[in-house]
């Protein structure tokens, strides 16, 4: 019978096997593929977006978007 205690009371061996089982299968789902670079890319495109959004309406906008 097992007996699992939790995260704070698990033994070292039992630890690790779950966090490389773990690692693996989110790996095989992509998990851990993607570098900070391209997380910093989407995230200021997605803030650009959101500029020019509440830019669109405003005359700063408008001679902003004429250049």
């Amino acid at each position: 019978m097992w007996i699992i205690a939790g995260v704070l009371l698990t033994d070292e061996e039992f630890w690790q096997d779950q966090r490389r089982f773990v690692l693996r299968h989110l790996k095989e789902f992509g998990f851990g593929r993607r570098t900070m670079a391209d997380l910093v890319e989407e995230e200021a495109g997605q803030l650009v977006k959101a500029f020019q959004q509440k830019l669109e309406g405003s005359q700063v906008g408008k001679v902003v978007t004429n250049f």
